[in-house]
């Protein structure tokens, strides 16, 4: 494998050179010592490189080559056939030889690089299992140890008065909603780093999309005395993107707005149609939290990162927020990005391909 990793090193350029040097010593060689089995394997080695760096149909090419000369070298060794067509014949079957080599040593090279992507891509898996086991047993543990001493306290305690019962089932209502958001959240970052994300190719009407979300999340800012302000520069922002996915964008950033947010603050969403057609329809969402430290800016898009700024009203944090707005984002052909300042709140500006009229 070592020698086969020296090879793919080599330029394109180096390898045609070594090849030709190659070619050009066999064939001394085989004019020195006249037709022998040895010295016919000799000429699979530059066809190795060839095959190996610049592709089949330059290796048929140069095993073509190798088969002519081959025959030359016969002759000028004192090697005679009785019959023009045994020449003939004699190139044919070598040239059959080397391309035969030739196909099985890229086919060699293709297995081995489906391999390497198999392996890759469970090296993947493994990382995505080892990080939701780590999730699992952080942030899913506590929950359900929580649930099951909610339930216990129900099953155990017939004499409760109706409203505690009340109350702790809705705790474990709230307990349940945020296990399902995050094992939501982190099979949809699984079906991302695989590459398994099925995106559609539709009209988004991102007005539509936003006011959604915002009905959504309105008890939440609500509990908190946060106003949301949703401002447009047209009646109709249509993007060429997936409306679901666009729901998940907005529903990470949007919560992440209020979640950061500390009471009696503001929320501005923008949604910006652009002047020039075929440009990027424009989502700006800015909150006035405690925006982000030069060490959180290092890895606001990361999975699982864990940044300064803590939820201010007790909300919880996965970490994949923002990774998952990143991915979906570009997954819709689109860019996100953000500007903040420590202290200043966060500006997220997500831009979309506008959808053609």
């Amino acid at each position: 494998m070592n020698i086969l990793k020296s090879i793919s090193s080599l330029s394109k350029t180096s390898t045609m050179v070594i090849s030709l040097l190659l070619l050009i010593l066999i064939l001394i060689l085989d004019y020195a010592t006249g037709k022998d089995i040895s010295v016919s394997i000799l000429y699979l080695i530059p066809i190795l490189l060839i095959s190996w760096n610049i592709g089949f149909l330059p290796a048929i090419l140069f095993s073509l080559v190798a088969a002519v000369l081959k025959i030359y070298t016969d002759i000028w060794s004192g090697l005679n056939y009785t019959n023009f067509l045994l020449y003939v014949w004699e190139c044919s079957v070598d040239f059959g030889i080397f391309s035969a080599f030739t196909f099985s040593f890229v086919k060699i090279k293709s297995t081995l690089k489906s391999l390497e992507e198999k392996n890759e891509q469970l090296h993947k898996v493994n990382e995505v299992k080892n990080e939701f086991l780590g999730m699992a047993s952080h942030d899913l543990k506590n929950p359900l140890n929580n649930i099951y001493n909610f339930a216990a306290m129900i099953e155990e305690n017939d004499s409760l008065p109706p409203k505690q019962v009340t109350q702790i089932a809705h705790r474990i209502v709230n307990i349940s909603l945020q296990m399902f958001q995050l094992i939501d959240s982190l099979i949809t970052s699984a079906a991302m780093e695989l590459e398994e994300l099925n995106c559609k190719n539709e009209r988004v009407d991102i007005l539509l999309a936003a006011s959604s979300i915002i009905q959504q999340f309105s008890v939440a800012a609500e509990k908190k005395s946060l106003k949301i302000h949703l401002e447009k520069n047209s009646e109709k922002v249509i993007a060429d993107a997936d409306y679901d996915l666009t729901l998940q964008v907005l529903d990470n950033l949007i919560s992440n707005a209020i979640k950061f947010s500390p009471p009696n603050k503001n929320i501005w969403i923008k949604l910006l149609k652009p002047a020039k057609p075929q440009n990027k329809v424009r989502i700006e969402i800015k909150d006035e939290g405690p925006g982000f430290s030069e060490d959180d800016k290092l890895k606001v898009f990361n999975r699982f990162s864990r940044l300064s700024a803590r939820p201010t009203g007790g909300e919880s944090s996965t970490g994949l927020g923002l990774f998952t707005v990143k991915k979906l984002v570009e997954a819709m052909n689109g860019n996100v990005f953000y500007q903040s300042e420590p202290g200043e709140g966060a500006l997220f500006i997500v831009e979309l391909p506008m959808a053609k009229l």
